[in-house]
């Protein structure tokens, strides 16, 4: 038998594969989601490596951060998810900051 709190998350989790795109992140737990999240608060900082602000992507990674973040999640590939796993790690820092501001924003805190 299902738990109470089991089909309320399932049913929550419905609603919310009804809904845009963006409302589905927020309640979708998946790895690939959490990892597009975070990569969407390096991307949102980043001007392209113009300035040595220390916030967004190097150079280097312009590119291919800004790439996986204007994909959906469900399209990224194995490839893909390596390539988004090495850069949460790279800048986790940034995302760290990024996430609790963005929270404080949204008044989760």
């Amino acid at each position: 038998m299902q738990s109470q709190l089991s089909m309320i998350v399932d049913s929550i989790h419905t609603q919310a594969q009804e809904l845009d795109y963006e409302t589905a992140l927020y309640f979708d737990t998946g790895r690939e989601h959490r990892l597009h999240k975070a990569l969407s608060f390096v991307a949102s900082a980043c001007d392209g490596a113009r300035r040595l602000d220390g916030t967004g992507f190097n150079k280097f990674d312009t590119q291919r951060g800004k790439q996986l973040v204007e994909m959906r999640a469900e399209q990224w590939k194995e490839k893909d998810i390596r390539d988004a796993e090495h850069l949460v790690v790279k800048y986790r820092k940034q995302i760290e900051l990024l996430g609790t501001l963005d929270e404080q924003l949204q008044g989760r805190t």
